[in-house]
């Protein structure tokens, strides 16, 4: 499941560790990949590794090297220590779409954290490995042209279904 806002501060990474929690409590086995160069994801959590998403695709260190574990549960974190000079190169690689489906066959539920919709094509291309995807708005801009075009957005690169998520 991707999970993406159309501009910072909507609090979907919140959301995203509240849902890692949630599933890790029922038994899953959960991973959040931190896919927002803004590390949101980390904070939220209150863990950070030394490696991550930039380092595992290009084979420096292990996936079991860089994940991180949840302190207040049994989720995992797989963090964005560094934010490549080509970011959407990165998320659209064979290696990303790679790792997805090492991580959807060995999780029960594999969140992406990805930043703001509208910050580029970022968010678009992630979304597209997901098979769902949960577009964050606060209730107060729910009427805003920004919402609009994130969802508009997300169709045209062809992500995974969207949903809405109100935030208080």
């Amino acid at each position: 499941m991707a999970l993406t806002a159309p501009e910072p501060g909507d609090a979907k990474s919140v959301i995203a560790v509240a849902m890692a929690r949630a599933a890790a409590r029922m038994g899953k086995k959960t991973i959040i990949i931190d896919c927002d160069p803004a590390h949101r994801t980390a904070a939220a959590l209150g863990a950070d590794g030394s490696a991550g998403l930039l380092e595992v695709l290009s084979g420096a260190v292990t996936l079991n090297d860089a994940l991180v574990k949840d302190p207040r549960g049994q989720a995992f974190l797989l963090t964005l220590k560094a934010r490549p000079t080509n970011a959407a190169t990165m998320f659209a690689s064979p290696q990303m779409a790679r790792l997805i489906d090492i991580l959807r066959d060995a999780c029960d539920f594999v969140i992406l954290d990805c930043g703001p919709t509208l910050s580029g094509p970022d968010a678009s291309l992630i979304a597209r490995h997901a098979d769902a995807t949960l577009l964050v708005s606060r209730r107060d801009k729910l009427q805003a042209r920004s919402l609009v075009h994130a969802t508009q957005a997300l169709q045209n690169a062809s992500a995974a279904p969207v949903g809405l998520v109100l935030a208080s």
